[in-house]
Parts: structure tokens; C-alpha cells; sequence
């Protein structure tokens, strides 16, 4: 299996949509093809050329329904490097930002929750699976709202990668800056158990 960054994110509230929208159900199928569109035309814009020092990443996009599917893989993602595992994070979580953005444009306006990890899977054609796919799957109903928040097996990397770049600047601005702005650190309320301190997006 491949090794990468994996992102699972579903609609809140898609369930029972069609009650709100039963004289219009054309509303809704519109909504999802508008949609489809544009986060392909997204996708091909944010990922055309994306590598990490020379290192090629490929990008998968999936929309099922009211679920997104975002994988991005490298050949090297199993070493385990955090420079280019925190690359493909902030570049899997820029996709999201702009998928977010798509899903609330116009009416019915839909929020996204969801998942951001890092593992082993295969994403190919409609199939997805490996044990990242499980581990998302698994946890991004248990937070307490509309959170789309990283597991600790991603922002590991994030906060290995931090600490090394602490004091330099990126064209005139602070690492930190970027990375607090982009990444907060927050405690994500969690269903029947306590907050995690992660990384939410």
C-alpha cells in the first residue's frame, strides 16, 4: 500500500437533506455537480506540480455523495521525514479549506467534519482502504461538532517539523505565525470522552 496523507469529510446534516428540499430535490443534485466541478477544477490547480524538494506527490480526490475523499502520497511518505510529511499535511489541509469554502457557497448551504491522518492506503478509481481509512473513518464522527481536526499520527509530524524551524522566517514571516494561523492548536470536544489538544483545520 502507499503511504501518505488521507482525509475523510462528510456533510452534517445530509441526512433527512431531501425533507427540506422535497419540492426541489433538482436543488440539491444541482448543489452536488456544481460541487463536483469545482473541487476537481480545485484539485487540478492546487496539486498540478506539487512536490517536496524535487519529491513528486500524487493527489486522489473522491466525492461520494456528501463525502470527500482526499488522499496524497509520496513515494518517500514512509520514511517518515517530517519537512515532507508537514508539506503534504499543509497541502492536503489547503484542499480542505477550499472544499469547506465550495461546500458553503450558495444554498443549501452544507458543513463539513471530518479527519486528517497519516498512513498506509490505497485510494484508486471509487475504493478506498488501509488502516489510515479505518483509523479516519473511525474518528471523525466523535468529535463534538463541525471540526475537520488532524489525529495525533499527523500532527506529530507537524510539531516535530515546527520545533526544528523555530526563528526562521519565510519571506519576511515568522514560521510560527504561519503555522499557528494555518494549524491552531485547540481542544477539540469529543463525544463521551475528554477534549483532544490537536490540530483542527
Amino acid at each position: 500500500m502507499k503511504t501518505g496523507i488521507f482525509a475523510l469529510l462528510d456533510c452534517l446534516g445530509f441526512k433527512g437533506i431531501w425533507k427540506r428540499e422535497q419540492d426541489q430535490p433538482e436543488v440539491i443534485i444541482d448543489k452536488l455537480q456544481r460541487i463536483n466541478e469545482a473541487v476537481m477544477a480545485a484539485s487540478e490547480e492546487m496539486f498540478a506540480g506539487a512536490n517536496h524538494e524535487g519529491e513528486p506527490f500524487t493527489p486522489n480526490i473522491l466525492l461520494l455523495s456528501d463525502t470527500v475523499v482526499i488522499s496524497l502520497t509520496s513515494p518517500k511518505a514512509g520514511e517518515g521525514d517530517p519537512a515532507l510529511i508537514s508539506t503534504m499535511i499543509f497541502k492536503v489541509a489547503a484542499m480542505v479549506r477550499k472544499v469547506v469554502d465550495i461546500y458553503l457557497t450558495e444554498r443549501p448551504h452544507l458543513v463539513l467534519r471530518g479527519c486528517l491522518s497519516y498512513g498506509k492506503h490505497e485510494c484508486k478509481d471509487n475504493f478506498i482502504f488501509g488502516p489510515v481509512v479505518d483509523s479516519v473513518a473511525d474518528n471523525m464522527e466523535r468529535a463534538d461538532g463541525g471540526f475537520i481536526w488532524l489525529l495525533p499520527e499527523a500532527s506529530a509530524f507537524l510539531s516535530e517539523n515546527q520545533n526544528r524551524h523555530k526563528g526562521i522566517s519565510i519571506r519576511g514571516v515568522d514560521y510560527e505565525n504561519v503555522f499557528h494561523t494555518l494549524l491552531p492548536h485547540y481542544r477539540v470536544p469529543l463525544k463521551n470522552s475528554s477534549p483532544l489538544l490537536t490540530l483542527p483545520h
